[in-house]
């Protein structure tokens, strides 16, 4: 049997760490060390350090008091031979609790400290084989306008769909035939609604509820982007795209950031096992961490880019600069800010500027319910949480025509077609994009769409591309 080490001792022997290693020696034979947290709890390996609730209250300011946490962190790894050993001497810590590792996303793991916290990040502080720690904080969606009212039965064309041109584009969203051959990947609440196309669930969270949705969030975003064209419920941007439910938020809708990062994990290791198969990623959901440094998910999203995911993130709800929300801040992905129907105005609540790529319809949209049935009705919602499936239903769209895009041609190809058609949305801030998301065929530039909420008879007819019946 391993004997566990407790944290004092390893707190107080980490001197000889390295040497140890070596050696390969056990924990129980390693050390003492004088180096110590420094008095305020963070240390020179610590980044978002005013995320870490061992700070005095002082500096965790109000802002982030919800997201801050003070025994779960993120570690990333040097580069070092024989990775298992280091998870092997964590594992053996009295106390430590080892939830993930990543070796995709980046070389780490995350774990849960239940004890001597500072005794802990002495020891890590000392370890030759840590890059870096970082607080284990909780995110999740807040959206505008909750999930309450309902509409009616039977299918519906949803006026976000209509105003970014669904209807007229090479698929015609709401003909009631065809579905795109695509695969989208939606990181939220779960899915469960029979309107969709769905092929895949696994739950991240550890509730053990599969594919139901005890939050309706994940159910909305997923029929935006691809609900299918039939006759009942709504019809989606990519209507019939195959849909993957990656769920990572649980009940409350929050998660902790590294469940977050095994879902990217499971992505990026599935894409480079992969390379041929285009992947969508949404994310509609993440947090204000006050700083534009990256943090362990950003580069977990960024990891999942650079293999070939193309990543769709909401840019949040809180009416500021997105430069500091994770995971929008990215550079590498689509971040996806709102607006409304009428007269097409930017939304009140939709963060903004320069790391906004495209606006999306994110006020009162009509999407899937959780409600059993053909007869269910559609569910209400507003947040840039549903902008971001019509974004992710246009990257669909394009790949399932050309799946040899990476993702900066999917992003670039849908910023070129917003300019091209031009719709432009009105009280955009400084430095944010005023470019609605368009989905129509370039024939249709002049016609159809970001007009008001009517429909018209006259569409033109599918293309070729993608569309199977």
């Amino acid at each position: 049997m391993r004997t566990r080490a407790t944290l004092a001792t390893l707190a107080a022997a980490a001197f000889l760490l390295s040497g140890s290693l070596l050696s390969g020696c056990s924990d129980a034979s390693l050390l003492g060390s004088e180096d110590k947290v420094v008095e305020d709890g963070s240390t020179s390996k610590m980044r978002q350090a005013h995320l870490f609730k061992f700070l005095s209250r002082a500096k965790v300011l109000e802002r982030y008091d919800e997201l801050a946490v003070s025994n779960d962190f993120v570690l990333g790894m040097t580069k070092v031979l024989e990775r298992y050993r280091v998870l092997e001497r964590y594992e053996g810590m009295d106390g430590v609790t080892i939830k993930h590792d990543y070796t995709r996303s980046f070389d780490g793991f995350s774990a849960h400290v239940e004890g001597d916290v500072p005794a802990f990040l002495d020891f890590v502080e000392t370890d030759p084989d840590i890059e870096w720690i970082e607080p284990d904080i909780r995110i999740g969606h807040r959206d505008a306008d909750p999930l309450l009212k309902k509409g009616k039965p039977n299918q519906q064309l949803p006026w976000g769909v209509w105003y970014v041109g669904g209807g007229w584009s090479w698929t015609v969203s709401g003909d009631g035939t065809g579905e795109v051959d695509a695969d989208i990947y939606i990181l939220d609440t779960g899915v469960a609604h029979r309107d969709m196309n769905l092929v895949e669930t696994i739950d991240f969270t550890g509730e053990g509820t599969q594919s139901r949705d005890p939050v309706g969030h994940g159910t909305h975003v997923a029929a935006t982007a691809a609900a299918a064209d039939n006759d009942f419920g709504v019809v989606g941007v990519a209507p019939g795209a195959r849909i993957h439910n990656l769920r990572v938020l649980d009940a409350s809708g929050e998660a902790e950031l590294s469940t977050a990062i095994a879902a990217m994990e499971y992505l990026t290791d599935l894409k480079a096992n992969n390379p041929a198969m285009p992947m969508i990623a949404n994310i509609s959901f993440g947090a204000d961490i006050g700083t534009t440094v990256y943090n362990a998910l950003d580069q977990a999203v960024a990891s999942a880019i650079a293999q070939g995911v193309v990543v769709v993130v909401a840019a949040g709800n809180d009416a500021i600069d997105a430069s500091t929300v994770t995971p929008a801040h990215v550079a590498e992905a689509i971040t996806v800010g709102a607006f409304e129907s009428s007269p097409g105005s930017f939304a009140w609540f939709s963060n903004f500027g320069s790391v906004v790529d495209i606006l999306a319809p994110g006020v009162d949209i009509m999407s899937a319910s959780t409600e059993s049935g053909k007869s269910a009705p559609p569910a209400y919602m507003s947040g840039t949480s549903t902008a971001a499936p019509h974004v992710s239903g246009a990257a669909a769209l394009l790949l399932a025509q050309d799946p040899t895009m990476t993702p900066a041609q999917v992003r670039d190809a849908i910023v070129a077609k917003a300019e091209a058609r031009n719709l432009t949305i009105y009280g955009a801030p400084a430095s944010t994009t005023n470019l609605s998301l368009w989905v129509a065929e370039d024939s249709w530039n002049n016609g159809g769409g970001g007009g008001d909420d009517t429909t018209t008879d006259t569409k033109p007819s599918k293309g070729k591309g993608g569309r199977s019946k």
